[in-house]
This record gives structure tokens, sequence and C-alpha cells, in this order.
């Protein structure tokens, strides 16, 4: 009896353990299904179809193949375009789809589509203007307001819907600065929206619209040096958007604000110059700076001022030049601040004066062999010209035949260089002149001179200033010639 009992309960285990192994399998197998139908469901999901066809993206970006790209951008699109229509009110989802339009705008560039690249790019522009609305303070909704504008203005050909994208935009920002200023990369792209803006009031001619945006455009930039980035990438961007505000306002004729966007532009410059005190390239841009500051102040005759800063100029290129003597563009920076020193003089009828820095600009010029050459020839026709003046006929003589062969030999090789032809004609005609003065006058070679240089004077269907000059120059010369 008792050995049947045991027995009974022996099996009943066997059965219990059996039907737990089973359950467990089946369970195994139901979790394992699931999982499965959760890893396909995920791989179809819209979200992961978008990640994976936005890496076809760049692949194909990286191989350019820009067909591919744009089919995968389409399909990325239809994807996102579905999440978003599952959860409409997902700020990174809208993100993605701002993204890949943006992508899609780049990709028709690069197709030579210019159309589509406009209307994909003007469809960036309201996404990111609708992100930007649900959360104006975000940093990364701020720079996509104003990047996606940038990138509009740059694709389209319609200047007026171009100021207005680039305004609209740059004034949004701005206003949400209010409440919490920007971070540095948002003041950059800021900076860079209103100078984009300035520049685009200047090809429409409205002068008032670009100085108001172009000094919307500095102040935004100087703001950004106040942050905690680099202080030379915060100074460089600075002086980038200050000197095209300065270009911009030159050619406005803006006076006023030209002067203050150079008084701007050299003192970052001095900044930038005490931070990187090996760097060559910034004494040369501030020395240029400096004689660019001196030629305002000379025309408002304030003489002293631009004696002052042309002095400068030369006080800071100078020992560059002597501890780099090899180094042609540090050499060209100092002829041309000694050459635009000699413009003064000459201009204040001080020609000893000027002769003396003339002479001192062709000594350091002549060692110009790669870099600045014509640079050295208009050194040599300045030194010819004064000394003509003064009266020095055979030094004259001898100094512009000099200029005349260095002009021929660049004119040799560019041939087709439309300036350098004209430079050749108006040495050929500085030489004629005074071949034809006493002492010693040669008339004949003078007029063969003039007429060589006026058969190959070439005019343009509308002559430039320089060509007209010209042409009547030699013209009237070889009339008193005959």
């Amino acid at each position: 009896m008792s050995t049947s009992k045991e027995n009974q309960t022996k099996l009943l285990l066997i059965v219990g353990i059996l039907v737990a192994s089973g359950l467990s399998v089946f369970l195994h197998y139901k979790i394992s299904a699931q999982r499965d139908e959760a890893a396909d469901a995920a791989k179809d999901h819209p979200t992961a179809r978008a990640n994976r066809a936005m890496l076809e993206v760049e692949r194909a970006t990286i191989n350019r193949d820009y067909d591919r790209a744009r089919t995968m951008l389409a399909k990325a699109r239809i994807a996102v375009d579905e999440a978003i229509a599952e959860r409409p009110d997902n700020d990174k989802l809208a993100r993605s789809r701002l993204v890949i339009i943006r992508r899609q705008a780049q990709i028709a560039q690069h197709l030579g589509d210019p159309k589509e690249a406009s209307r994909l790019a003007r469809e960036a522009v309201d996404v990111a203007a609708k992100i930007f609305r649900n959360n104006p303070t975000d940093e990364r909704t701020r720079h996509d307001r104003i990047t996606s504008a940038r990138e509009f203005a740059q694709a389209s050909d319609d200047s007026m819907a171009a100021v207005e994208i680039l305004r609209g935009a740059a004034v949004a920002v701005d206003d949400s600065t209010k409440f919490l200023p920007a971070n540095g990369p948002v003041q950059s792209q800021l900076a860079g929206a209103w100078i984009d803006l300035a520049k685009r009031e200047a090809a429409l001619k409205r002068a008032a619209h670009a100085l108001t945006a172009a000094k919307r455009a500095v102040e935004v930039a100087q703001a950004a040096r106040k942050g905690q980035g680099d202080p030379i990438s915060t100074a460089s961007l600075a002086y980038d958007v200050v000197a095209t505000a300065t270009h911009l306002s030159d050619e406005l004729g803006q006076a006023t604000a030209h002067e203050s966007f150079q008084r701007e532009a050299i003192s970052l410059l001095e900044y930038r110059a005490r931070l990187s005190t090996t760097d060559l390239v910034i004494p040369q841009a501030l020395a240029a700076r400096y004689g660019q500051l001196a030629d305002l102040l000379s025309a408002q005759d304030k003489k002293a001022d631009a004696r002052a800063l042309h002095e400068k100029a030369i006080e800071l290129t100078r020992p560059l030049m002597k501890s780099h003597p090899k180094n042609e563009e540090v050499r060209l920076a100092y002829v041309r601040t000694t050459n635009a020193l000699g413009a003064f003089y000459s201009n204040q009828k001080k020609d000893r004066k000027a002769l003396g820095s003339y002479k001192t600009a062709l000594e350091a010029a002549k060692l110009l062999e790669k870099h600045g050459l014509r640079t050295r020839l208009i050194t040599m026709g300045n030194y010819a010209q004064l000394l003509g003046r003064l009266d020095k006929i055979r030094p004259a003589r001898r100094a512009a035949r000099e200029a005349y062969a260095f002009a021929q030999k660049l004119t040799t090789a560019a041939p087709k260089d439309r300036r350098a032809q004209e430079d050749q004609a108006s040495a050929g005609l500085r030489y004629a002149r005074l071949l034809r003065a006493t002492p010693s006058a040669n008339r004949r070679q003078a007029r063969g001179i003039a007429r060589a240089e006026r058969e190959r004077l070439i005019m343009d269907a509308k002559p430039t200033k320089r060509q007209t000059a010209l042409r009547r120059g030699l013209d009237n010369l070889i009339k008193e010639l005959r």
C-alpha cells in the first residue's frame, strides 16, 4: 500500500515537472515571439525608417550621389510625417522634419535646381518659424529660425522676399533675447542675419535700411564678445561683421557711418594684435585700416591726424619687414604704407617729402618678385611722375622708361589681363610725355610709343573712366606731336 502511494507521488511529480517544463517552453516561445514582433514593429516604426534613410543620405552625400540622396530624403520625410501624424505635438519630430527639408533644399542646389531649392528653403522657414513660436527662448529653435532664413536668402533670387524673410527672423530672435539673452552661437548667427540683411538692402539702394541693419549687426557681434566664448573667435567674428559694414557704408557714400565703422575695425584689429603677437597678417590689415582712416580724415582737412595715422602704419610695418625680409606679403604692406604717406605729402604739395617717401617705397619694392608686382609698378610710376613735376627730367625719364619696361613685362606674363594692358598704356603715356619734354626731347620716339599704346588700348562697350582718360591723354599727345 505504501509502495503504491509512493509510486503515485512520483508520477504526480513527474507530470508536474513535465507540465511546468511545457509551460516554461510555451511562455518562452510566446515571449520570444512577442520580442520578435516588437523588434519587427520597431524596425518598421516611422522614426526607425527615417533614421535609416538619413544614414543612406549621409553615405550618398559623401559619395556625391545626389540623386540617391534626394530619393532617400523623400523616404525620410514620408516616415517622419507618419510619425508626426501619430504624435503631432512632439517637438523633436518637428525639428527632424525641419532638418530633412533643409537638406532637401541643399541637395536641390547640388542637382542644379535652384527653383526647387528656393521653394524648399522657403518651406523650411515656415517650419522653423512655427517651432520658434512654440518655444522662442530655446537656443536650438532660435538658431534654426535664423539659419533657415539665411539659407533661404542664399537660395532665392527674389531680393525683396529675401529681405522680408531675413528681417522677420532677425527681429523675432532679437525680440526673444529681451526675455532671455542668447548664447554665443545664436548671437553669431543673429549678427550674420543682420549683416546679410544690410547687404540685401544696399543692393536695393536703400541706404537708410542698410545702415540700420549694419549697425545692429555690429552691436550684436560686439555683444557676443562679452559672453563665455573664445576671445579670439568672437573678436574675429565681430571684425568680419564690422569690415562688411565698413565696405557697405563706403559704397553707399555714408561718410559719417563709414568713419565710425573704420574706427571700430581698427579697435578690433588692435585688440587681436595684442592677443596674437606672432600673427603677421593682423598688423598688415591694421596698417591698411590706418591708411584708409587717414584718407577719410585728410578729406575732412584734418591733416595732422591723417599724417599721424600714415606714420603709425609705417611704424607698424617697417619693423616687421626688417625682421622678415624675405616675406613678400610683409614687404608689400610696408611698400603700400610708405606709398600712402608719399601720396599724402604729394596732395599737400610737399613734393620733397613726397619724393623721399616714394624713393623709400621704391627701394623696398625692388625685392618684390612674386607678390605685389602691380604695386611695384605703381611705385615706380609715382616716383617717375614726381621727378617730372620737380623738373628733374632726365632722372624722371629714366625712371619712366624702367616703369614702362616693367609694365610690358607684366602684360607679357598676363596677355589677357585687361588691367595689365591699361597699366602698360598708362606707363607708356607717362614715358612718352617725358620724352617730348626738354632737355634732349625725342618727339619721334614719344609719338611712336603713344601711337602704339593707342592702337593696343582696348575699350569696353561702355568705357570705364580710366579707359576714357587714357584714350583722351594718348589722343591729345599724338595730336600735339604731329
